[in-house]
């Protein structure tokens, strides 16, 4: 008959648990100590925000710059009687600072089978928008299917009529 030796797993592993425990005390000590401000520097840090100037507002001058080029159509007009305007129009479905946002609008529009364009304006204060574009349309029936087409997916828009 053969004895087997008693293996002593929880004798060992008490011996390594113990010691890593202590250790991540320790470590979380050592941080808070090294990496957390005193409170002092930390008020006065609060107090220089606080007491900091208002920010400048912003004036925002492309509204006058675009009703200065184009001209808005209201939904009454478009539901009369269709004139024989030779005029052009456009959606315009959104208005984005950073030109990814914009060409990712274009890109949900293309899906749509939608002639869309990004175009770039500067406005006065030398900001720079990129506006997404769906169109031209040169009767107003085209357009109201597009603006169909706009609203089933949850686009809003409106209608932009170019001057000649």
């Amino acid at each position: 008959m053969v004895v087997k030796k008693k293996n002593n797993k929880d004798e060992s592993s008490m011996r390594g648990f113990l010691p890593g425990i202590l250790v991540g005390v320790l470590l979380s000590i050592g941080y808070n100590y090294i990496f957390e401000a005193p409170p002092e520097i930390a008020s006065a840090k609060i107090e220089e925000i606080v007491n900091s100037p208002e920010v400048k507002k912003v004036k925002y001058d492309f509204y006058q710059l675009l009703k200065e080029n184009e001209i808005l159509i209201s939904d009454d007009e478009l539901s009369g009687p269709e004139k024989s305007d030779t005029g052009s129009y456009l959606l315009q479905v959104g208005s984005f600072k950073s030109v990814n946002d914009a060409e990712n609008r274009k890109v949900e529009l293309l899906l749509l089978n939608l002639p869309t364009k990004v175009e770039k304006i500067t406005v006065e204060s030398g900001d720079v928008w990129h506006r997404v574009l769906v169109g031209p349309y040169l009767n107003t029936s085209k357009m109201a299917s597009a603006r169909a087409k706009l609203a089933q997916n949850d686009f809003s828009n409106y209608v932009v009529k170019l001057k000649q």
